[in-house]
């Protein structure tokens, strides 16, 4: 019987995981796959393990990191998931420092792009030692259109110094960035049909032992 559970869990998983749509999600090969605009974009290594980083020396500005991909059309729904850290320091009276990031997508309902925003209280992990957090979500795609790219994903912060004497000093960290295909769950009866399938197997295998 551990057999058949082994077996089972590994055809689940096997349906589960599904293939990054980017490229170069855990920047390990640098900016590799990826465009930025304005600012100071970088990759850097922190703890062993390489980061995005979007930031401008200077006391105001925009940076923005992002990339084009490829939704097939028989995908219905869409995974997007990373890791963020945001350290804020802004002493400016009249103004804040922003960051947050867009999904968008190429369908036929809204002609060009529709778009998916997050916020930082939709975050489903906080570390409170590390201060990075993770966020995870999913969207309709059914509606995407077959052209190449039909999808992008973006990451910003803008600084803004406010009025004189006002300084920031903000920073937006990124890692882990996935979009993925979400497989549809099989049907009960199609566990129990794949269970006596492999129950059978291996009750003919030992018979013939």
């Amino acid at each position: 019987m551990l057999r058949i559970l082994v077996l089972v869990a590994s055809f689940v998983f096997a349906v589960s995981a599904q293939a990054n749509l980017l490229v170069n999600g855990d920047f390990e090969d640098g900016l590799n796959g990826w465009g930025s605009e304005f600012g100071s974009v970088q990759v850097v290594n922190k703890n062993g393990n390489n980061v995005a980083k979007l930031n401008d020396n200077n006391s105001s500005g925009l940076e923005v990191l992002w990339q084009s991909f490829y939704i097939p059309t028989e995908v219905n729904t869409v995974s997007f998931s990373f890791d963020f850290k945001f350290k804020g320091w802004d002493n400016s009276r009249h103004q804040e420092d922003l960051a947050g990031s867009l999904l968008e997508v190429r369908d036929g309902i809204t002609s060009w792009w529709d778009w998916s925003p997050w916020s930082i209280v939709e975050a489903v992990e906080f570390d409170l030692n590390s201060g990075w957090m993770s966020f995870y979500g999913e969207y309709d795609v059914s509606n995407i259109v077959d052209i190449d790219p039909n999808g992008r994903v973006f990451f910003g912060i803008f600084e803004d110094s406010g009025w004189c004497d006002d300084l920031t000093d903000s920073v937006l960290f990124i890692d882990n960035v996935v979009v993925a295909a979400v497989a549809s769950v099989p049907e009960p009866g199609t566990f129990a049909l794949l269970m006596l399938g492999l129950a059978g197997l291996v009750f003919a295998r030992r018979k013939a032992v």
